[in-house]
């Protein structure tokens, strides 16, 4: 599913689909882990009040170059 241009995003299983098709290739993807949850329309209340959340446009490189610079400053696993 389209995020923006260029950023997209599937399970594992979409992912592992799309390389045994040949679509893609393992260096394609990125395993980004996390949860987030709101309650129903406890989301848009938070953007509407306009102190917790910011809204910014981004293409994919501007996205895909932030992605990387907070990546190299998380410590080493197991530290």
């Amino acid at each position: 599913k389209r995020v923006i241009k260029g950023v997209s995003y599937t399970s594992l299983e979409g992912a592992k689909a799309l390389v045994a098709a040949g679509v893609a290739k393992k260096s394609d993807f990125w395993v980004c882990v996390g949860f987030s949850g709101w309650a129903p329309g406890q989301l848009q209340n938070e953007v509407e009040q306009r102190d917790t959340w910011y809204l910014a446009s981004a293409d994919s490189g501007t996205l895909l170059t932030e992605l990387l610079r907070e990546a190299r400053e998380l410590p080493p696993p197991g530290d």
